[in-house]
């Protein structure tokens, strides 16, 4: 819980009216007290999977540009029906990509607003 701790934070950093939506399956986004999910938190036992609502093209190029084409970050299979990107985070990952992290959400964010 401490990662969805620190990306609720990171996410405050550009609207400070972001709430967390803890459900039965996941944790999203609550914004002016409506659901604005456009990323969303699976914790599990090891990680946690961040899904965020983004292209994969632009997510691809935020990584790049961020991280450089050695990204230590564990991108999973793009959901096309869904339209979103996955990634697997841990602790140490969430500290060594808090900035490219950062470019992620706030994209998605844009792209949902």
């Amino acid at each position: 819980m401490k990662l969805v701790d620190q990306i609720t934070q990171l996410t405050q950093t550009f609207d400070p009216l972001l709430r967390p939506s803890y459900n039965k399956h996941y944790i999203g986004f609550w914004l002016n007290g409506r659901a604005f999910n456009f990323a969303t938190m699976r914790p599990r036992r090891s990680a946690m999977i961040l899904e965020l609502k983004i292209p994969q093209e632009e997510m691809q190029s935020i990584i790049r540009e961020t991280s450089g084409e050695e990204s230590e970050l564990d991108i999973m299979e793009y959901d096309h029906s869904w339209g979103q990107g996955r990634i697997r985070l841990t602790g140490p990952d969430f500290s060594k990509n808090q900035e490219t992290l950062a470019q992620l959400l706030r994209k998605a964010y844009n792209l949902r607003k």
